[in-house]
């Protein structure tokens, strides 16, 4: 069991000299007891005990652990002890200071309630101690301690000092009041005279804090009063009678009147228990009475319908034996008193209701909820009143009613079925129509006794039940109400799909508002947003002009913005891109970002266009090849030869004419056009294939027999639906076919097609030189399947030259018309009609041109050969997948956006038809390195479509906003020409490497633009490509990767030639060679013959190079920094420029840049280059050298960009010039202090060069000094941004791009490149090797 919890506990044995501190530092020390602070109790004057209240409630067992600590902890040979207090205390201890305060006055003090506050309690005993000034006062209840030291102060006796109240605890107070009566009692004892010693140091005494309230120097104290007698003294323990029975001869007056008033509230209180006690026993004895009268009465319950009990109230008053009571909304009658008396009137009650007159009324079920209905109630309440002999009730489904007397009965019935009345109104519109029937219904029905019952269905009937003459008036009220609110059709419409989206997105919280109010007041009948917006409804007038307004507004807001893109694109490339990539990326996808872009522009819209057809791109011109000795004049006698076997002998010289996707009017026959060849006519023309009378007709299918994959499959799958069937069923039971090229046949009986027969030619996709062997056999198979079948007439298409398979339209049209020679020529009479059927006018002009070139110059009769048996051969199987393996063709790679596959997109002085010889001349073209001859477009040259007759091309847009039309418009402009006109350029530089591809690698390169909607230009800003983003990109990495190959081939081809030094071909030691290679030994022996080594440069050179000078002068920076110090100049003036022809030099140049062109292969998987200067992170931009070099600048001949080599400008004293034209420039004679380390040092700026060219304390003027031009590889350059550099002994890593790294496997940049905010940038290389010294410039200051 859980003992009590401690609060307080006592401390005993401690020392006198401890305070208060030292006792509750030692228990928080040694114990683990928390004490309240200053609530350390004492009694008295004793100091050897103390009681301690805890800060929180403890276990008595934790106090015993605490007591066990101090056990063997000695102090002045005692030990301290701890008591837990366990008992509750029902005691005060009251300290006094007036020694005439008697025993009775404490008695009759606090035993009062109304001065003490104890409550209830009483006063136990009262023990008084008046030789130590207390008192003891024991109440016989514990809450009498907390009331009476809750009040604030007590005075026992008037005009006397408060006296001091604390609790009583027995523990701990009652052994300290023994000692303190036994200290006080006993004699006093003689001083002990104190024991000799040294007198200590006069010191100020000092007192130490005790738990008294102040405390005094230790002396010895008088006694507090004399000693009493104790046998004399009466006790002081006294029961509480002993005060009233003993009383003094002359009592205190105010112990009087104490006792007075507590006898007064004593007898108070037991008058009140008295009568509390009377009225209690004369309740109990009127319970008893009451119980016992019960138990002799009954109640007894007989149901009676309430609507009888009504016409029997008067019979409750008669009955004088028992109490009745009729309860009508119970329909139950009551009797209680005696049983017999009880029984008595039941049984009279019953004989009056059955005495009664009682009937029932039929009325219909509109009235009984008219009845019920509050108003009913009252009515049937007005008609009991007026024949109170009568009382009705409404009872299931009909009307009760009763009566005292037959008669009364009749009259009531008679007047009630007069008075109920139904009534039709009839209405010429559905109800429905006009909620507010409703509502009229609520007020019919507030105002008159009727029940308005609104049709249902298409009925426009409303029944009216209820009393006559309230009918008549509802009806009258529903006719007015419906001629007033008869409702009208009304019908608002906004054109244009776009217009009506917009309207249902924009302002569809304002269409519901519009609806809600219409059906609120009339019906919507029909709601369509098809082709644009319409919406028809019926209501009120006045609610439909509303509407109106409101539809008005919304039709007003939406404000839509027609832009005419032809006037926007005027040019014909930029419209062509815009088409194609609209076609490519899809309109809703464009829309979709366009209304993103507007978004963020805070305007919300809706867009669409209207397209033409697709364009076909403009394509690059190409010129003639420049050979290593003159440029071979065009229209060769190789060119002529292959195009004169390619055509018959009927060919001609083909002088440069250029050859475009758009044929002219002179090279094209009108078309539709019909040749005769024998007994066979031979039609071309455009049109419906699906729609050509012919017996057989020939369709384009993939591999997978979906007629939807091509555009000729869906034509014909819809005219006749059930053509996917058939094809299936008839693949399935004709042989099985290998995966490659076949035909399938389907005839086409009652099929709604004018064809008896369909060929279905499966396609493949292929390389370009198996399509022209492929297409010969299809077409062959066609034909001899339809002149075994018996047919005579038979329709083609161009095969395979759409999106999916891009066969080459020249190919294909050389294929077919070949095929119709051969076999005319060998079954002259197999057919009677073949017709080409061409959808697309640019495929029309390809088989126009061939069709001219095969028949002659217009539509003619041709006598057709004598037939012979041909045997026609097609090579090997074609058609086999071992032949074309699947994934031997990179997907859509191959497919064509109706854009000529084998056509040449760049216009070459070479036949449209391709023959073997030419396809070996092809072969080795590509490995020429003669430059191919760009010729460049202007933009004067492109036509101005400005009245497009391909359609029209439009943009619609909608927005909410008329404001922001003009907003509008500009960003649809920017958004087309940011996703479709995006452009790239390819510099001058890289256009020289360009050029070194060959022509049939940039014929491929052509190609792919064409087939990735890319337009590819030439100006004087170098090759441009323009098109969308990721296509330019696609196509830019498609031109490194070639130029990167190039690049390989070029190392591969100089690391052959190895015992060959192939100097520039400007140089005069090669001007007698013709291959401009040379024997090192023989090039360094004619420069050893040259004195002093320098050549005289060409005028053409000698005007690049001052102009070059002047370019990169700049006079405001001619004496800035501190190596211009002393330098007054403004200006040079070029007296003289050299050339020096070092072959030792140039040959070790030559093979640091062959190195360079080696590591792209390795540094570089993917680029064909390094990264040029301009492209860098922290760069300036581009060198001014080469940014001010023309293209066709002497200074730009054999330049490779692709290892960043430049030209540029170093700055030398003249004492040193004879050592470079032998040594070349050492970057080991540099000085150790330079900036960036012992390097190779050149400028951009010949400025900056200038500088060095005289000693900075001895500047001269007017005399010539010298600075050299030089070529400089930087490869991959390191830009060095630190504006306090240190010194280089080689160019950083390229991982870490520290000098000095313990990184492994890592390449080391080529050069480095300061470019950290100075004056001028400075280039360095770190090798003798790395530049060339080619240029001398002799020059004075001005």
């Amino acid at each position: 069991m859980a003992s009590n919890p401690i609060r307080k506990v006592i401390v005993k044995n401690l020392p006198n000299e401890w305070t208060s501190d030292h006792l509750e530092n030692f228990l928080e020390v040694v114990t683990s007891l928390m004490m309240k602070a200053n609530c350390i109790q004492t009694f008295c004057d004793v100091r050897h005990a103390a009681l301690l209240t805890l800060e929180e409630p403890v276990s008595e067992d934790s106090v015993h652990e605490a007591n066990q600590d101090l056990v063997h902890l000695p102090f002045n040979e005692q030990t301290l002890a701890l008591e837990a207090v366990t008992e509750s205390t029902c005691s005060i201890v009251v300290h006094f200071t007036d020694l005439n305060l008697s025993d009775d006055l404490v008695f009759y003090y606090f035993a009062n309630p109304r001065r003490s506050g104890c409550g209830d309690a009483e006063v136990e005993r009262c023990e008084m101690h008046p030789e130590l000034s207390l008192a003891v006062v024991h109440f016989t209840l514990p809450e009498a301690v907390d009331g009476v030291l809750a009040k604030e102060a007590h005075n026992i006796k008037k005009d006397s000092e408060v006296v001091k109240v604390e609790p009583w605890y027995g523990q701990f107070h009652r052994p300290l009041l023994e000692e303190l009566l036994k200290k006080t009692c006993s004699p006093a004892k003689p001083p002990v005279p104190p024991k000799p010693s040294v007198p200590p140091p006069q010191q100020k005494e000092t007192i130490p804090k005790t738990f008294a309230s102040h405390s005094t120097p230790p002396q010895e104290k008088p006694p507090l009063l004399p000693k009493p007698d104790l046998s004399e003294r009466p006790s002081p323990f006294k029961a509480p009678g002993e005060y009233s029975s003993e009383k003094p001869a002359q009592e205190d007056p105010e112990v009087k009147s104490l006792r007075e008033e507590l006898e007064k509230l004593r007898l108070d209180r037991r008058k009140v228990e008295s009568e509390e006690a009377l009225k209690a026993q004369e309740e109990l004895e009127r319970l008893k009475r009451e119980n016992e009268k019960l138990k002799t009465m009954v109640t007894l319950r007989l149901i009676v319908p309430s609507y009888q009990l009504r016409l029997l109230r008067k019979f409750a008053g008669c009955c004088e034996g028992c109490q009745v009571t009729l309860l009508e909304q119970e329909e139950v009658a009551l009797f209680s008193g005696p049983t017999e008396e009880c029984e008595q009137a039941m049984t009279q009650l019953m004989k009056q209701v059955q005495g009664l007159a009682d009937d029932s009324l039929t009325v219909p079920d509109a009235t009984l909820m008219l009845l019920e209905t509050t108003k009913g109630r009252q009515y049937l309440k007005d008609m009991m009143q007026k024949h109170p002999n009568c009382s009705a009730k409404v009872q299931n489904s009909c009307v009760v009613c009763a009566a005292l007397k037959e008669e009364d009965l009749r009259a009531f019935k008679e007047e009630f079925e007069s008075a109920i009345l139904t009534k039709t109104c009839t209405v010429s519109f559905k109800v429905s129509l006009l909620p507010q029937f409703q509502n009229l219904k609520i007020k019919l029905e507030q105002d008159y006794l009727v029940l308005m019952t609104l049709p249902s269905g298409n009925s426009n009937d409303l029944h009216l039940d209820g009393l006559a003459s309230d009918v008549e008036l509802a009806a009258i009220e529903v006719e007015q109400f419906s001629e007033k609110n008869r409702p009208e059709k009304t019908m608002f419409e906004i054109d244009g799909a776009m217009q009506a989206n917009a309207c249902r997105k924009w302002f569809s919280k304002e269409l519901d508002e519009v609806k809600q109010i219409i059906r609120q007041n009339g019906d919507i009948h029909h709601e369509t947003t098809e082709d644009g917006y319409i919406l028809e409804f019926e209501c009120r007038l006045d609610v439909a002009e509303d509407v109106m307004d409101k539809l008005s507004y919304i039709k007003d807001n939406i404000v839509s913005i027609n832009v005419d893109l032809n006037k926007e694109f005027p040019l014909y490339s930029e419209r062509a891109l815009v088409v194609n990539g609209l076609h490519r990326m899809g309109v809703k996808k464009f829309c979709s970002h366009l209304k993103d872009a507007l978004l963020q522009q805070d305007v919300d819209s809706l867009g669409d266009f209207t397209l033409p057809a697709k364009y076909s791109l403009p394509r690059l011109s190409l010129g003639g090849r420049k050979s290593g000795k003159e440029e071979a004049p065009r229209g060769s006698h190789r060119e002529s030869k292959s195009h004169h076997r390619s055509s018959g002998g009927r060919g001609r010289r083909h002088t440069g004419q250029r050859y475009s996707s758009r044929p002219s009017s002179g090279q094209q026959p009108s078309v539709p056009c019909t040749y005769t060849f024998g007994n066979t006519s031979i039609t071309l023309k455009t049109g419906d294939i699906t729609a050509e009378p012919v017996q057989a007709a020939v369709n384009v299918v993939g591999r997978d027999l979906k007629l939807t994959g091509t555009a000729l499959g869906s034509a014909f799958l819809k005219k006749n639906p059930t053509l996917a069937q058939l094809l299936q069923a008839n693949s399935l039971a004709a042989p099985q076919q290998d995966k490659g090229c076949h035909l399938l046949k389907t005839p086409l009986a009652r099929s709604g097609l004018p064809m008896s027969m369909l060929y279905h030619a499966v396609l493949n996709k292929m390389p370009q030189n198996a399509v022209k062997k492929a297409v010969k056999q299809l077409v062959h198979q066609c034909l001899m399947l339809a002149m075994q079948q018996g047919y005579t007439s038979i329709a083609f298409p161009p095969l395979g030259v759409g999106r999916r398979f891009g066969y080459g339209r020249y190919t294909v049209a050389n294929a077919m018309v070949a095929v119709f020679q051969e076999f005319l020529q060998t079954y002259p009479n197999g057919m009677q009609n073949i017709t080409i059927v061409v959808y697309d006018s640019s495929v029309v002009g390809r088989f126009a041109e061939v069709f001219k070139q095969t028949f002659g110059g217009g539509p003619q009769a041709v006598s057709a050969p004598a037939a012979a048996a041909v045997q026609l051969d097609y090579g090997p199987d074609l058609f086999s997948e071992d032949y074309f393996p699947q994934d031997a063709f990179p997907g859509e790679n191959l497919a064509l956006d109706d854009v000529l596959q084998d056509e040449l997109p760049i216009s070459m002085p070479t036949p449209p038809v391709t023959s073997d010889e030419e396809n070996n001349d092809r072969a080795s073209s590509d490995n020429n390195d003669s430059d191919v001859q760009l010729e460049e477009e202007e933009d004067d040259e492109v036509p101005d479509l400005s009245e497009d007759p391909k359609g029209r091309f439009e943009a619609l847009i909608c927005t909410a906003n008329a404001e922001d039309c003009q907003e509008v418009i500009d960003v649809l402009l920017k958004e087309l020409k940011t996703i479709f006109l995006w452009h790239e350029t390819l510099r001058d530089q890289d256009v020289d490497t360009f050029r070194k591809l060959g022509t049939f690698v940039i014929q491929d390169i052509s190609q792919k633009a064409l087939t990735t909607n890319v337009h590819l230009s030439l100006s004087q800003k170098g090759l441009r490509l323009c098109g969308q983003k990721d296509s330019v990109h696609e196509l830019l990495s498609m031109i490194r990767d070639k130029m990167f190959n190039h690049v390989q081939q070029q190392s591969k081809k100089e690391s052959q030639r190895s015992d060959k030094l192939e100097l520039p071909r400007y140089w005069k030691l090669c001007q007698k060679e013709k291959s401009g290679t040379v024997s090192y030994e023989k090039a360094l022996d004619r420069w050893r013959k040259q004195v002093p080594g320098l050549i005289p440069v060409s005028a053409e050179e000698t005007k690049a190079v001052l102009k070059l000078v002047e370019s990169t002068w700049e006079a405001n920076k001619a004496g800035a920094g501190k190596d211009a110090r002393n330098l007054a100049h403004t200006s040079l003036q070029v007296t003289k420029v050299e050339r020096l022809e070092n072959p030792e030099l140039w040959r070790d140049y030559c093979h640091k840049r062959a190195n360079l062109l080696s590591k792209l292969q390795s540094r570089h998987a993917t680029k064909a280059q390094c990264t040029p200067v301009e492209n860098l992170p922290n760069s300036r931009g581009p060198l001014q050298t080469t940014a001010n070099i023309a293209r066709k600048s002497p200074l730009s001949r054999d330049i490779h960009p692709e290892v960043n080599e430049h030209y540029l400008f170093h700055g030398t004293k003249t004492a040193t010039l004879l050592k470079i034209y032998e040594q070349g420039l050492d970057f080991r004679v540099a000085s150790a202090k330079t900036m960036l380390g012992r390097g190779v040092y050149a400028a951009e700026s010949s400025t900056k060069a200038d500088q060095y060219t005289d000693p900075k304390q001895a500047r001269t003027s007017g005399h010539q000094l010298t600075m050299i031009l030089v070529r400089m590889l930087l490869g991959e350059p390191f830009i060095h941004t630190d504006p306090n550099p240190s010194a280089f002994t080689r160019p950083p890593c390229m991982k870490c791009s520290q000098k000095e790294c313990a990184c492994t496997s890592a390449r080391l940049f080529d050069s480095v490149i300061d470019d950290s905010n100075r004056i001028f940038r400075e280039f360095v290389v770190y090798e003798q090797n790395g530049c060339y010294p080619e240029y001398f410039i002799t020059y004075i200051r001005k």
